[in-house]
């Protein structure tokens, strides 16, 4: 029904329009009654050619200072060199300087300390802008100023380019059209009136310097007429007047542009008369093809119309609707959220921003096609949980913000929570046996100091970027003090490249001792990070989860993997003892396409004999992926390696792990031998747990041993391997080969 009202009302306006033309052929069949009225007309045309002349030399030089003012480099020296280079290679400018503050520096670095009022407004507005006729002791030159900002460069706030008037002058000559025979004089004069520059005249009573509107006042003898003109060129484009000089008819055609109202205008002086014979001679031969053409360009102006009404609509719809996911814009999503908080002036409320964790993997192993339909899948569970005056907005890929009222931390943490309990299991993912993980970063919006959307969404991202990675559920809560953790991020990410090419990156050896046999039983390889600037190691935990969370850590883990195998295979080339070697694989590396091909070909590359590699996968990657994990495992035991749990206990234990998972070995967390409620129900615990793992075929470890009364219960126990402090700290390279050597006995 709407597209029926539309064609018809498209059918009539196209034949009112028809009507109205016909009309106006008729009528201009008799206007040739009045040619001074018609030429009139026809000199507002030239009037606006005029003002194209004044936009195209304007443009000319703002152009050249927006491309300046927005490559302005971000210290003071670049922008030095950079402002040099440019004068010395292109000679339009006469000189340049640019702006810090409140302050006006020369291109060569010089404060300039010259007041100008009028270059100091037009700075202070910082908006492109052009002056007015200048003169400067300084420079004894009279130029034609535009400033531009530089809203990229975090050092200077913009530039004041200098043009010579005279070539301004110049080049707004060649943009002029040449003197038509009714052309009777043409010049470049301020808005008061002094007439800077003429370009053309004929015998006129018009002098460079003088006052225009004093002088046209004197040869027009008409005060009001003359005033009408001056207070036309404040305020309009382009305008047009009839005048009468010595007993003469002309037509007075005035212009100026956007950035030069208010400082200049261009005048012309056409004679009527010759204008009038001109126009006699073209007007009735090109009448008709005027309308004709007149015809088709009304008709083409309205189809434009009716189709650019018609992308505008589909523009504007996915402006505010995902056109994939079917679900608000970012863009969407803050209007809403403005709109709601104004509302709502009590009500409690939080910006979540959600995550999937590695979304890439979903895409590059599953396909696109599952990767939105796992989006789909999170959007409609959102939606579904939405209550009124909540709201949702996709921001790009795998990133959404949502906007929740609640009670309290714990009433929104449980609805989290909920969700992400729906997500986890997203149909879509489950036949590939994968499931969907996210992290969610919370701002708790403040009401009596409010901020931009924007900036909340920035708050509630520094709280996801904070937030715990080894954990199922990852809600982090925006605090103040995340902004320092935030910054150490950065500075992490900023190193890791340049510090895994430099060998900053060092393997360290943890011995493990079997006490069941009295025998060293091996070692596990450990990352530290080495700073040369003051010669320490970084904590391993303020950098592994920032490297899991980036991707980092898949560089890394082959890196570490990589110098183990060389240190393996150098210490069996100098007749050292040589035991087998544990060598962490983070999630984030095992899903990798090709993980499984590189460790065995990096093991084949340096001939590790089978049973002298153990590669340990954290719980929780068992206990999201037990599919994959499977498959892992079973191509790493075919191809020599030996696998483990590890930190079996830290939170997400699961007997599916023991039952699912053919593993070499069960390494538990120090959790099992911290003291409990009761030293029996301990013991039952532990006991059990080293039977269960015994009897399944599993070498039982136990992390975290860091006393003789913890070592003896373990013993008696029945617990095979012990790593800890109180065996051994980790080693570099040169103690850990010492060690092995002559201490490796309890």
């Amino acid at each position: 029904m709407k597209k029926i009202k539309v064609n018809l009302i498209i059918t009539a306006t196209v034949i009112t329009i028809m009507i109205l033309i016909v009309m106006t052929a008729s009528l201009l069949r008799n206007y040739f009654t009045n040619f001074y009225e018609l030429t009139e007309k026809s000199a507002i045309s030239k009037s606006y050619k005029l003002t194209e002349a004044l936009d195209k030399t304007v443009d000319n030089f703002t152009d050249k200072a927006v491309r300046i003012a927005d490559n302005l480099p971000d210290n003071e020296s670049d922008t030095l060199n950079y402002l040099l280079g440019f004068l010395e290679t292109d000679k339009s400018a006469a000189y340049i300087r640019y702006i810090v503050g409140n302050n006006q520096f020369t291109h060569s670095g010089n404060p300039y300390a010259e007041e100008n009022s009028e270059l100091t407004s037009l700075a202070s507005k910082g908006v492109l802008a052009v002056s007015g006729l200048i003169y400067e002791h300084t420079t004894n030159m009279s130029s034609i100023v535009v400033y531009a900002p530089a809203p990229q460069s975090a050092y200077a706030d913009g530039i004041l380019m200098f043009f010579s008037a005279k070539d301004f002058y110049s080049l707004l000559e060649q943009s002029l059209e040449q003197p038509e025979d009714a052309a009777y004089y043409r010049s470049l004069c301020t808005v008061e009136g002094t007439i800077v520059n003429e370009f053309y005249k004929k015998e006129i009573d018009l002098q460079k310097n003088q006052n225009f509107f004093d002088s046209l006042r004197r040869l027009i003898n008409s005060k009001p007429t003359a005033d009408k003109i001056q207070s036309s060129v404040k305020t309009a484009d382009a305008d047009v007047f009839s005048v009468e000089i010595s007993g003469k008819n002309y037509i007075i055609a005035v212009a100026t542009n956007n950035l030069l109202k208010g400082r200049f205008f261009l005048t012309e002086i056409l004679d009527l008369n010759t204008m009038i014979s001109s126009e006699k001679e073209v007007i009735n031969t090109f009448s008709g093809l005027l309308i004709v053409i007149a015809i088709v360009l009304i008709l083409l102006i309205i189809y434009i119309a009716v189709d650019k009404r018609r992308i505008i609509n589909a523009l504007d719809k996915y402006e505010f609707v995902d056109p994939i996911l079917g679900c608000p814009t970012f863009k969407k999503f803050t209007l809403d959220v403005e709109e709601i908080l104004s509302r709502n002036k009590v009500t409690r409320f939080s910006l979540i921003y959600l995550k999937i964790i590695h979304y890439e993997f979903i895409t590059d192993n599953l396909g696109e096609e599952a990767g939105e339909a796992a989006l789909r899948f999170l959007v409609k569970a959102i939606e579904k949980s939405l209550l009124n005056d909540e709201s949702l907005g996709h921001i790009s890929g795998n990133k959404f913000a949502i906007l929740m009222h609640h009670k309290n931390d714990e009433d929104l943490r449980n609805r989290l929570n909920m969700l992400n309990i729906i997500f986890y299991n997203c149909p879509s993912l489950k036949e590939y046996n994968y499931n969907m993980r996210v992290s969610f970063g919370v701002y708790s919006i403040d009401r009596e100091n409010p901020l931009s959307v924007n900036k909340m969404l920035e708050n509630a991202i520094v709280a996801q970027e904070t937030t715990s990675f080894l954990s199922v559920s990852n809600i982090n809560i925006f605090q103040e003090d995340m902004n320092k953790e935030f910054r150490q991020k950065a500075e992490i990410e900023t190193r890791m490249e340049s510090s895994l090419s430099s060998g900053e990156f060092v393997v360290f050896y943890q011995p493990k001792y079997n006490i069941s046999q009295n025998r060293p039983d091996g070692c596990e390889a450990l990352v530290r990070w080495y700073y040369p600037s003051n010669d320490s190691f970084r904590n391993p935990e303020e950098f592994l989860p920032v490297f899991e969370a980036n991707g980092f850590i898949t560089k890394l883990d082959k890196y570490i993997f990589a110098e183990v195998c060389k240190f393996i295979a150098e210490s069996i080339k100098r007749g050292d003892k040589v035991v087998p070697v544990s060598v962490n694989a983070s999630r984030v590396t095992a899903i990798q396409e090709g993980f499984v091909d590189y460790y065995i070909h990096t093991k084949n590359k340096y001939h590790i004999a089978d049973g002298f590699l153990t590669i340990e996968f954290t719980e929780s990657f068992a206990f999201e992926n037990y599919g994959l994990l499977r498959d892992i495992i079973e191509k790493l035991r075919r191809n020599g390696f030996k696998c483990s749990i590890d930190d079996f206990g830290a939170g997400y234990s699961s007997f599916k792990v023991l039952k699912d998972l053919p593993m070499d070995e069960l390494k538990l967390d120090r959790f099992f031998v911290l003291p409990g409620m009761s030293k029996e129900r301990d013991n039952k615990l532990l006991g059990a747990m080293i039977l269960i793992a015994k009897s399944m075929g599993m070498k039982i470890t136990q992390e975290g041993v860091e006393t003789k009364e913890e070592l003896d219960r373990l013993r008696k126990l029945g617990c095979d391997v012990v790593q800890g402090y109180y065996y051994s700290r980790p080693l570099g390279e040169k103690d850990y080969v010492d060690f092995i050597n002559n201490k490796g006995s309890l």
